[in-house]
């Protein structure tokens, strides 16, 4: 009795702290700064930010069967020094930056596609998995995937991206979990994941993770529905019938406010679902769904009303913030006018004077996460991981700075005319989840 108990007073104090945040929010609107688009005080603070990237992003340590925390955010630098190079309000040339990120990730997509080839090299669980050559690859094949799209896009190495990003929707395509959504990993097909759980791993990185995450989804479904419908790769898991598990693992996640969980098996999100439902919005927007479509239209009502706790996402608050930065760029001019009022200014009171920033997270949500702050974050602090961190984060934040900026073809660019299939395109009949708030 008492376990139960202990879970309904759980589950009131998350309502709670999640009611409480959505009244809070009519405040904030009236503490705006004025509207400035590109104002002089973002484009200096661009500048620094991207020199800052292009004289230590590629002095981060490489990684092969690690954490995949370096070819992760050299895929989101990537984008932020092609954007650059395209960019009237940044100087510089980066096309030596960009052929150094191209070279490492190539290295990194090449190294885990081989591993990939024989599963007795995968992880023997969810989450970290000692001992296992390769992991947690779809966060950073997902960033890699975003990079190497663009790369293509733009006319330059096609040949070279093309094969990357064949490799990264083989792999992403074969780490596809049985209810549509993704985890951190695929697994081996003969390990038995409870069976090894393993207790001596510290309980903020433990090895007990679900097969898929909400987040993670956003991040591979995003970037594959980019491959799909502006490069024009066929991806045989968002074909046909096929591509409707991904569309259902949404509508079966999806809470009754809107809000997106940290997976689907959970029935309550506080504050840091902000960050994880304007994931959704970038993922089912770029996998071709419609923003009518009831599930969007659900979400974009959740993150009206959530709009300054974007940057309070859970696990990393700074990829939400991401997602959070792509989903009211895609939404429209009202949404991405408001983001930029409450957030262009608290980055860049928060950058340092080597042009790097710091994560803007207030942890006021219940479960969100700062990069900069935490028992697990004060472990990636450690060593070389600590630029790793910062790079990271500052990577994220000058993104946002120069979304708008300079050119972005994956999310700007035309339709290709050679995507396959268009199931999830389609208007699907929606039938809301019963008894989920």
């Amino acid at each position: 009795m008492r376990k139960y108990f202990f879970i309904l007073v759980l589950a009131i104090c998350v309502f709670t702290a999640d009611r409480l945040n959505f009244a809070g929010n009519d405040k904030n609107k009236k503490k705006l700064p004025a509207f400035q688009s590109f104002s002089t005080k973002r484009r200096a603070a661009a500048q620094k930010g991207i020199n800052y990237l292009k004289n230590t992003v590629m002095k981060i340590p490489a990684t092969r069967g690690g954490s995949p925390r370096q070819p992760f955010l050299l895929g989101i630098a990537g984008l932020d020094f092609l954007m650059a190079q395209s960019s009237k309000h940044v100087n510089g040339n980066f096309t030596g930056t960009i052929k150094e990120v191209k070279k490492s990730l190539i290295s990194y997509v090449n190294y885990v596609y081989k591993l990939f080839q024989d599963k007795s090299n995968l992880p023997t669980c969810y989450g970290v998995s000692p001992g296992a050559k390769i992991s947690q690859f779809n966060w950073s094949f997902s960033t890699a995937g975003l990079f190497f799209a663009e790369l293509y896009l733009r006319g330059k190495d096609k040949a070279e991206a093309k094969d990357a990003l064949k490799k990264i929707v083989y792999v992403l395509s074969n780490s596809q979990q049985k209810n549509g959504g993704w985890g951190h990993q695929a697994i081996n097909p003969n390990a038995n994941p409870k069976a090894n759980y393993n207790p001596r791993i510290p309980k903020q990185l433990s090895s007990d993770y679900p097969s898929t995450m909400v987040a993670a989804t956003n991040c591979v479904a995003g970037t594959l529905g980019i491959i799909k419908n502006k490069v024009g790769m066929k991806i045989s898991c968002l074909e046909k019938s096929k591509a409707k598990s991904v569309y259902n693992y949404y509508k079966k996640a999806q809470l009754r406010t809107g809000a997106f969980p940290y997976d689907p098996s959970q029935n309550a999100s506080d504050g840091s679902g902000a960050a994880r439902t304007a994931g959704a919005i970038f993922a089912l927007t770029m996998l071709g769904v419609k923003k009518s479509d009831k599930i969007i239209k659900n979400a974009t009502k959740y993150i009206e009303g959530k709009m300054d706790y974007l940057s309070e996402g859970h696990g990393s608050a700074a990829l939400g913030f991401f997602h959070g930065a792509l989903a009211c760029y895609i939404l429209g001019s009202k949404y991405r006018k408001r983001f930029e009022q409450i957030y262009i200014d608290r980055i860049i009171k928060n950058q340092h004077a080597d042009g790097s920033f710091k994560g803007i997270c207030q942890k006021k949500a219940f479960g969100s996460t700062p990069d900069y702050t935490g028992k697990t974050a004060q472990m990636m602090m450690r060593g070389p991981m600590k630029n790793a961190t910062v790079c990271y984060v500052s990577s994220i934040h000058e993104f946002v700075l120069l979304l708008g900026m300079g050119e972005l073809k994956i999310i700007d660019g035309k339709k290709s005319s050679h995507g396959g299939s268009s199931s999830l395109k389609d208007k699907y009949k929606y039938y809301p989840t019963p008894h989920r708030r």
